[in-house]
């Protein structure tokens, strides 16, 4: 079946014949019509201006994937390149993209720890989005006190939980990789406060095995345990919750909602 313009647009198009448009159709489906529309602007195209054509909507696109892309990375949305197959992996971003201000120094990184060796190969903290948004927020309201942040670690793959269950098997300061963990969900970080680039004296040194490292121990100084409390007020009201044996370990409210991750960034 064939229609003439008056049935399209006599202001726009000029009487092309649109095989795939029957009698009728075009007046009583406003999105058929749409098509029509642009069915007869393709036609209206022919040999070397439809090459034209199809080269402005090609570049079109890539000047808006070029835009969006570009945007993901200065706001510090882009996901962390994680191999493995669980979605959530995805979600992991490194804390200093999304806090520039906040210091990191990863403790299992180095032969500087307990197990006097590296645990895990790789430098950049990582924390689920959620998580490293609400730190953000605690990074910000310190500043504002003269106060930051500093690291010492975030997500750590299950094989490295395992490493330290083997020489702590004690619930109290290592997560059973059993029952999946907390630092290898990507919702657990240990961090202190600094003043001028400097930490705040703490009731215990981090990784302290010992009541001086609880979250309520009161044998330590005044001063001491002022900053404990503050670091411990500020966490929470941002949503975090405090380990009880340790005054640096702090989880995301609802931790056990996400999974574990054995995954190792590629950087």
């Amino acid at each position: 079946m064939q229609f003439s313009r008056q049935l399209v647009d006599q202001k726009e198009f000029s009487a092309y014949t649109i095989p795939f448009c029957p009698d009728g159709e075009i007046g009583r489906h406003a999105r058929f019509r749409f098509w029509c529309r642009k069915a007869c602007r393709f036609e209206s195209y022919s040999g070397h201006n439809r090459k034209e054509f199809f080269m402005t909507r090609f570049y079109q696109m890539k000047k808006w994937i070029g835009f969006w892309a570009m945007m993901s990375i200065l706001t510090g949305f882009t996901s962390t390149p994680l191999p493995g197959k669980e979605s959530m992996a995805s979600e992991l971003v490194d804390i200093q993209i999304v806090i520039p201000n906040i210091q990191v120094e990863l403790k299992y990184a180095t032969a500087d720890n307990f197990t006097g060796q590296i645990v895990y190969p790789f430098h950049q903290c990582l924390l689920l989005k959620e998580a490293a948004f609400q730190l953000r927020e605690v990074q910000a309201e310190l500043e504002a006190m003269g106060l930051g942040l500093k690291v010492w670690d975030g997500f750590r793959p299950l094989f490295a939980q395992w490493q330290f269950w083997e020489l702590i098997p004690d619930e109290r300061y290592v997560s059973d990789p059993r029952k999946g963990g907390r630092h290898t969900r990507g919702t657990a970080i240990d961090l202190t406060l600094l003043k001028e680039g400097k930490e705040l004296a703490m009731p215990s040194a981090f990784d302290d095995f010992s009541e001086k490292a609880h979250r309520h121990y009161r044998g330590a100084s005044p001063e001491e345990i002022a900053h404990r409390e503050l670091l411990q007020t500020m966490m929470e009201k941002h949503g975090f919750i405090g380990l009880p044996t340790e005054w640096w370990h702090f989880d995301l409210i609802d931790w056990e909602r996400h999974p574990p991750l054995d995954t190792i960034p590629v950087y």
